[in-house]
């Protein structure tokens, strides 16, 4: 007989380096954003970045961390 674990998903904060698609100027910036997987990450930037590069960090303390549950442009 299996097992079944149903504890909580394991989540990353993700680090994009991109372009601002609606920039005049194309400057590299730093995205960050906290989800599951790397295809979920993207998602919430490809409407608006052109992602170049990413890096995928532990996620431990989502109270203690300062981008917890927001996206946003470093």
């Amino acid at each position: 007989m299996a097992t079944l674990s149903l504890s909580a998903p394991q989540t990353y904060v993700f680090k994009f380096a991109a372009f601002d698609r609606s920039a005049d100027v194309f400057l590299p910036v730093t995205v960050s954003v906290i989800a599951a997987s790397e295809r979920e990450a993207r998602r919430a930037f490809a409407r608006d970045y052109v992602l170049l590069m990413t890096a995928r960090l532990p996620f431990a303390d989502a109270a203690s961390h300062p981008i917890a549950g927001v996206n946003h442009a470093e």
